[in-house]
Formats: structure tokens, sequence, C-alpha cells
């Protein structure tokens, strides 16, 4: 199988960081891309130095490092890992049946693009239930959740 190649993935990459995607959003109801990342940045680390966010993201993306794909108020922040796999990051402002959905689509998006294994860590356990139900609906196939030493849960499935 291919390598999963970031550049073909269509909607989503860094020319398209300020790009305003809103899915099935009216512009009234969305933000821009970078407030949903602020705001979710900031309620998973109330401490965090946006502007050092911010910075770092931009450079990133800038390097082809990371890639965005944003789904209605979700954004997951996307690195490749090389061959298939990536690893993958949610800012959300969406209650958990949106963000449910989101997840759906993303895990669809990624596999219709070549991608066979992902790969994300949260500090919150809530995500244990998401992957569980990601499970249910086989989305995930043999997702395996691990308890870091830092208390920091790894999430890991194939597609």
């Amino acid at each position: 199988m291919a390598d999963f190649n970031p550049q073909e993935m269509g909607s989503f990459g860094p020319a398209d960081f300020n790009k305003q995607e809103m899915g099935d959003l009216s512009p009234a109801e969305g933000k821009q891309t970078m407030e949903i990342l602020i705001e979710s940045a900031k309620r998973e680390q109330p401490d965090v130095d946006v502007a050092k966010f911010i910075a770092d993201m931009v450079t990133s993306i800038k390097a082809n490092e990371l890639f965005l794909l944003r789904l209605g108020n979700t954004v997951f922040v996307l690195r490749p890992l090389g061959g298939t796999s990536i690893e993958f990051h949610t800012a959300t402002i969406e209650d958990p049946q949106a963000l449910m959905e989101r997840f759906h689509v993303a895990a669809k998006t990624l596999k219709d693009l070549g991608c066979t294994h992902v790969v994300s860590y949260s500090n919150d356990a809530k995500y244990l239930r998401l992957v569980k139900m990601m499970a249910m609906k086989g989305d995930f196939i043999r997702p395996t959740v691990t308890q870091l030493e830092n208390g920091a849960y790894q999430f890991e499935a194939d597609l």
C-alpha cells in the first residue's frame, strides 16, 4: 500500500488554514478555525500561552508537519507519522453528540484518503467513552487505550 500522502488530502492543508469551511452550519452559527483552536486549547490547558500556541501551530502548518480538517465547529489537527498512520488531536466547541458525528465523518475521510491507523492523546477520560462508541459504530477497529505515566491516555485504532 502507498504511503499516506497529506498533500493529496484535498480540502485541508497549509493553504486552507484560514479558510472557513462551515460544513452543515450557517455562518452565524460557526466560528473561525483559529477561534475554535484557541477556545479549545484554553479549555484543555487554562494556562496555555496563546501566542506561542498559535505561532508553533502556524510554523508546523507552513512546514507541512500539521494539517487541519475542519468539520462544523470541530477541527482535527493531523500529523502524518509515516506510512499510512496519522496522529490526530481534536479541538471542538460542540456538544458530545455533534462531536460523535464529526469523528464518524473524520474517520471515513481519513480512511478514504488512505490512512489505516490513527493515534491520539488526551488528558480527559471522557474520550474513553468516545473511542468505545466509535468502535461500536465500526469506525475504529481494534482500538486500544493506554494510560501513560503522566496520567494522559493514548488511543490507537485501525480504520
